[in-house]
């Protein structure tokens, strides 16, 4: 049956391993990729901080802890 819109979803991960949490400690990186699914999907994310002043996060996905805290890294494939 046809909805009219496709379901994607993208995986993070760590050490090739899907991950909802990490911790990690404050000046040290910890690198995440996504796995798309449907395979077909785009894989090509733009990776974001909550809070830049916890964690920040490069274009490549590797997170690295600037202060105590806790925020959320997002990996978001629509967007143009």
């Amino acid at each position: 049956e046809d909805y009219g819109a496709a379901l994607y979803k993208l995986f993070i991960l760590k050490d090739k391993e899907p991950v909802d949490v990490i911790t990690i400690m404050e000046k040290t990186t910890q690198k995440l990729t996504v796995r798309p699914y449907p395979t077909k999907a785009n894989a090509n994310v733009r990776w974001t901080s909550s809070d830049e002043t916890v964690a920040t996060v490069n274009s490549d996905g590797a997170v690295t802890a600037v202060g105590v805290g806790t925020c959320k890294i997002y990996a978001d494939n629509n967007y143009s």
